[in-house]
């Protein structure tokens, strides 16, 4: 399908490079044979020193590259980015989900229990979402948002881990930097208080710089009552008479953020194709398009590809450390907390509600013992007393999420991070190192 002209004016100067070297390949055309074995992230520890030995640069290939596929709803998306992650040997990273922060490492879904909690810990997830933004306590569809763009930036950061790790590009379905073309049009549908919009911006502008931009984005288009009528076609119970899915002005909002701000925005840094895909789309244009498209003949000081110029091995080992080395995440994390939260009740629950909280939390089948000590839950006592807070720190690297459904009241969202789901420490993490 041909690039919609309408959408190439909105974009000018995004032209695409028809060049005779490409730079992203088929994986027919990939030549790996050699190219070193792939680090193991998820069950090795990585810092500085491993780095010493362990090159980074040897493993990076023409298709070492993060492509972000965005757009509106219902149109297909997820079946692209899937064919692409297909055809050029890269990992597919699907959409965020709250299923992702509300069930935890043991499979316990923290929706069974929800007739037991405070109002504030009522939380709304995905379908709740699209039934009523509105149908949960105050503040649950604020918290709501905050959670899908910190999953975002996790699964961003992931992304990261894996491409400098492993030299595998990803297909990363919605990106960090583009979330707040869904916030805003959430805000404007009077779904948001403007105390949190104010701490949203704060969050961004705090966290953000922490993740590399995708090298290309991939944004495929389409009319609203094109979407509503895909919407009403799936069938789904939740979707039924949605004030967000019969919202046009919600979904327009999206569309023309992303066409007249973002898109135009970020192609300082980093590559765009857009695609009018109201009928679908042939996913051979699109492939063949990214062929086509220079990533990597950038000039020197070019803002174009940027965040993924490394210049040389000691800088892609700076960089490889600073997204792989548990310690590091744990400080990208800590950008998504901001000194504002502590002064409301919109991110932070109160005193009385955090201490009947707990009192339900610890009666919880997973809450018994302490991570990795839950025999009845199938963890291994004998490697977790054998290997102790290393074996922790391997879950930990393998898991790679963490169920902050309910942040205890520590100092820090390091202290967060390391003991909601009982992992170790953030001192025996420290002394692991």
């Amino acid at each position: 399908m041909a690039l919609n002209p309408s959408l190439l004016t909105a974009l000018r100067g995004r032209a695409i490079n028809l060049l005779t070297s490409r730079t992203i390949v088929s994986k027919a055309f990939l030549d790996r044979s050699d190219k070193p074995a792939p680090f193991p992230y998820v069950d090795k520890h990585y810092n500085s020193l491993v780095g010493l030995y362990d090159r980074t640069t040897p493993r990076l290939d023409q298709n070492s590259k993060l492509i972000c596929v965005e757009g509106a709803h219902a149109i297909g998306k997820t079946e692209l980015a899937k064919e692409l992650a297909e055809t050029f040997d890269m990992k597919y990273v699907g959409p965020p989900n709250m299923d992702e922060i509300l069930i935890n490492h043991y499979g316990e879904d923290m929706r069974d229990y929800e007739h037991l909690f405070p109002d504030f810990f009522k939380s709304l997830d995905d379908k709740d979402f699209f039934k009523n933004p509105l149908g949960k306590p105050l503040g649950a569809m604020d918290r709501f948002l905050y959670r899908t763009f910190f999953l975002k930036f996790l699964h961003q950061l992931d992304a990261i881990r894996h491409i400098l790790n492993t030299g595998q590009g990803v297909v990363l379905e919605k990106c960090a930097q583009a979330d707040y073309c869904y916030f805003n049009a959430a805000y404007n549908a009077g779904w948001v208080q403007p105390e949190m919009r104010e701490m949203y911006y704060m969050i961004m502008d705090n966290s953000l710089h922490e993740v590399f931009r995708p090298n290309l984005i991939v944004y495929l288009d389409a009319p609203v009552d094109v979407v509503q009528n895909n919407i009403k076609k799936r069938g789904n119970e939740w979707d039924k008479n949605s004030p967000v899915w019969n919202n046009s002005q919600y979904l327009n909002d999206i569309y023309t953020e992303f066409k007249q701000n973002f898109l135009r925005d970020v192609q300082r840094w980093s590559r765009t194709l857009v695609y009018d895909w109201s009928d679908g789309g042939d996913a051979e244009v699109v492939i063949e398009d990214i062929e086509h498209t220079e990533l990597d003949m950038i000039e020197m000081y070019d803002d174009q590809q940027k965040d993924w110029r490394f210049n040389d091995e000691q800088g892609a080992a700076f960089q490889r450390n600073r997204y792989t080395n548990l310690n590091r995440i744990h400080e990208k994390l800590a950008t998504l907390d901001v000194l504002e939260m502590e002064f409301n009740d919109i991110l932070r629950a109160n005193c009385e509600d955090t201490i009947a909280m707990e009192d339900v939390i610890r009666w919880l089948p997973s809450h018994a013992y302490e991570f990795g000590y839950n025999a009845h839950l199938g963890d291994n006592m004998a490697t977790t007393l054998l290997w102790g807070d290393k074996s922790n720190l391997r879950k930990l690297q393998r898991q790679f999420k963490y169920n902050w459904f309910f942040p205890v009241a520590e100092k820090s969202l390091l202290e967060r991070a390391s003991l909601l789901k009982g992992e170790t420490s953030l001192t025996q993490l420290k002394k692991s190192n």
